[in-house]
């Protein structure tokens, strides 16, 4: 109730506010309202493009954003992938390490216990190298001990029973070496030393004869044979170790020049993998930054969008309200307008179904007429036929009277002389035809009204009968002669006219009766021309309204075909903005693909890169280990080139001493020993004088081994049988240590290594 109370004040408010006072013209306060509709409609058209534009702004940086996103979240995933494959990687190089660690640990350990078993703890500790070298010269000096038993039995005609006796503990000696294989805690020289010591003490007991001496003195001279074949061999070995060193000491150098080549390669790749590290954090730190201010964009953008919303519910409210009205009135006339048209065409059916009725009612009365038209028609003319049948017996019965009155007139024409009289009758006659004539046409008229066209053939041959008969009758009458004859025939004539006048007379009244019955045709037409035309005038005013209606829907169908048109162009703006946002989606999707497939070389090529960096690494700790292991052999060899070298001037110094304690013995037996002899062992003073000359480049054995030596032969001077187990024993001990030489300065070159067996045949 307050609503309607307040608006007119609202609008009278309105009113004075624009201006315009309450006795103002309504002309003026429609022009008013219609100028605020148009600005509120420039307003809303405005408000709208505004929020469309807004809209598309939106819309675009949100793709923008989009794209921003998901370059982010395509840069995480390779970041991420990259890391797991670096992790992998890392994972899989560090279970590799500690495979081959634990391998070579598992190996070591193996070593130690086969060789704690054994019985050999001084190798644990020494490299690989050292250990095979030691167990090769092992090997050999077996081998050796094994032959020299050999070679002794082989001059066996000269051998005496301490021959025997050697051989025999030379060959126990080496049934116990092979049985007791394990046991290494001794050296190869301390066995020998040892054997030698064993082999004294059982010659103590043999007394001293000339034979032995003999035979002592052969031997001498094989041992000096095969010394002198030692100490080449010796120096060829040692040679051999110098040129050993000197490319040991090369390889050294190319190691360290590779490396020095390798070093800026190496420097430069992990300069590149420092700047994709650095790289990649950058892009860590820019990707949350743009993170951050898409996500502060996105909520300012947020806050306009849910402004704008608002707003243009607001307006879609007030659009939808207004239109709600004007649709509301539009519907209320168009329906009133509906229902009066409605209204107008059902009473004009009625009318026209009433119409339609008395159409229908006089249409029947006209075919009831018609019908009893055609019954009255069908009753004359069988009155007529029958007329006609009458006329006709008639006719043949004036025949047979003119064949008689013929056949009269012939027996009267002898009779008939004057020609006069023949011309009045024949006047008279012509009278009478005419009279015939004109009934006979007021006749036709009436026949030629009521009968249709169906009977104009038996008028016809009624005609031509009767034509036939009138024909007949003037040649009677042209024949007749006797005027009473003639009288007799006109009498007949007359009364036949007479019958031929009521017959006529009759069908005036028939014709009477058509003329009225036609005419009743005639009115009932003109009323059905009539309730035609009254049918036409509905008809036009109904057609009008049907125009009318028709013009009212193509107005609505122009406004809805304006409205479809206006949809079509929303929808072909919307596909084409759909089209160009597919367009800028493939563009995306394209550049996401090259920037994928520019990752992935990027990728392939860091791999590579990775790979090459992992081989150099790898080649450069390969080089390191390789100078590493010719650095250790090369010290190890200069080590050893040095205690040769001091082994060499004892021996020097030791060897002196032989000699000395050599002239001593000969001194002292030249007295008991023979001629023979005697340039034996001048001989045997010969060779030993002239080994100080080859030991500068020969392998000695230890100093301790030597003085146990000398001790021994200073302490047994008397027994000069002894002497040559010292020289065998010494030889022994010299070949086996310049095996163990030859082994440990070539550990890796396995065609720089002799057989022990071409050693030991040497």
């Amino acid at each position: 109730m307050d609503q309607p109370e307040e608006e007119p004040e609202q609008i009278a408010t309105w009113f004075s506010e624009e201006g315009l006072t309450l006795d103002s013209p309504k002309e003026a306060k429609l022009h008013l309202l219609w100028s605020a509709l148009q600005r509120t409609r420039s307003c809303l058209s405005s408000v709208t493009w505004e929020l469309d534009t807004q809209r598309s702004q939106h819309l675009a940086e949100m793709a923008e954003v989009r794209k921003s996103l998901e370059q982010i979240r395509i840069f995480t995933e390779h970041k991420d992938v990259l890391a797991q494959e670096i992790q992998d990687e890392n994972d899989q190089l560090k279970e590799q390490l500690r495979r081959l660690i634990s391998l070579q640990d598992a190996q070591i350990s193996e070593v130690a216990k086969m060789l704690y078993q054994q019985g050999l703890t001084e190798l644990i500790h020494s490299s690989p190298s050292e250990q095979v070298a030691y167990l090769l010269v092992e090997r050999a000096s077996l081998l050796e001990m094994s032959e020299d038993p050999n070679n002794l039995m082989g001059d066996g005609n000269t051998a005496s029973p301490l021959g025997s006796e050697a051989q025999a503990l030379n060959n126990s000696a080496h049934q116990s070496s092979h049985k007791g294989a394990p046991r290494h805690s001794q050296s190869p020289w301390k066995r020998l030393f040892g054997l030698h010591k064993a082999s004294q003490s059982k010659h103590t007991f043999i007394p001293a004869e000339a034979r032995h001496l003999a035979g002592q003195a052969s031997s001498m001279e094989r041992k000096c044979s095969r010394l002198e074949r030692d100490l080449e061999e010796g120096s060829r070995r040692l040679a051999m170790a110098h040129n050993e060193i000197r490319r040991l000491t090369d390889e050294l150098e190319s190691a360290h020049l590779t490396q020095r080549a390798y070093e800026p390669e190496l420097q430069a790749a992990q300069q590149e993998v420092e700047q994709f590290r650095q790289e990649v954090q950058k892009l860590k730190k820019y990707d949350m930054v743009e993170l951050r201010k898409a996500k502060e964009l996105n909520d300012r953008l947020d806050l306009e969008i849910r402004a704008l919303r608002s707003r243009v519910r607001t307006l879609d409210a007030e659009k939808s309200l207004m239109q709600q009205t004007s649709q509301a009135a539009e519907l209320a006339q168009s329906n009133q307008t509906c229902r009066n048209l409605e209204e107008e065409i059902t009473a004009q059916t009625r009318c026209f179904l009433e119409k339609n009725e008395t159409v229908a009612s006089l249409q029947r009365e006209v075919e009831r007429l018609q019908s009893a038209l055609q019954e009255q028609q069908q009753q004359q003319l069988l009155t007529v036929q029958v007329q006609a049948n009458q006329a006709n017996e008639l006719a043949k019965s004036q025949a047979t009277e003119v064949t008689q009155s013929n056949e009269i007139c012939r027996d009267l024409q002898s009779k008939l002389s004057a020609q006069s009289r023949c011309l009045l009758e024949e006047s008279e006659i012509r009278s009478l035809k005419q009279q015939l004539d004109t009934s006979h046409n007021d006749l036709d008229k009436p026949i030629a009204t009521t009968c249709s066209k169906e009977n104009n053939l038996q008028d016809q041959k009624l005609w031509k009968q009767k034509e036939a008969d009138l024909q007949h009758c003037e040649n009677t009458h042209c024949h007749l002669k006797d005027d009473k004859e003639l009288q007799t025939q006109l009498q007949l004539l007359q009364n036949k006219e007479n019958t031929l006048r009521k017959e006529c007379r009759h069908c005036q009244e028939a014709v009477k009766t058509l003329l009225t019955t036609q005419e009743e045709c005639e009115t009932l037409k003109k009323e059905i021309c009539e309730t035609l035309k009254c049918l036409d005038k509905e008809r036009s005013k109904y057609h009008e309204m049907k125009e009318k209606h028709k013009a009212k829907l193509c107005r609505a169908k122009q406004k809805c075909d304006g409205e479809t048109t206006l949809r079509d162009k929303k929808i072909k703006t919307l596909e084409r903005e759909l089209s160009f946002c597919s367009h800028s989606v493939a563009k995306e999707k394209e550049l996401t693909i090259s920037i994928t497939a520019e990752n992935d070389k990027l990728l392939v090529e860091r791999r590579r890169l990775l790979q090459q960096l992992n081989e150099e690494e790898h080649n450069k700790k390969d080089s390191n280990l390789t100078a590493s292991l010719s650095q250790c052999r090369v010290d190890f060899l200069e080590m050893e080139n040095k205690k040769l070298r001091n082994k060499i001037l004892n021996m020097s110094k030791q060897l002196a001493v032989l000699e000395r304690a050599l002239q001593n013995m000969q001194s002292f037996q030249f007295a008991e020993v023979p001629g023979t002899e005697r340039k034996k062992t001048s001989n045997l003073m010969q060779v030993f004088k002239s080994l100080p000359v080859q030991t500068s480049s020969v392998m000695m054995p230890e100093p301790s081994e030597i003085q146990d030596l000398l001790d021994n032969t200073q302490s047994k001077q008397t027994a000069v049988t002894y002497y040559p187990h010292c020289f065998i024993s010494g030889p022994l001990s010299r070949s086996a240590e310049m095996a163990y030489l030859n082994l440990t300065s070539a550990p890796g070159r396995s065609d720089h290594l002799t057989p022990p067996a071409a050693l030991s045949s040497s």
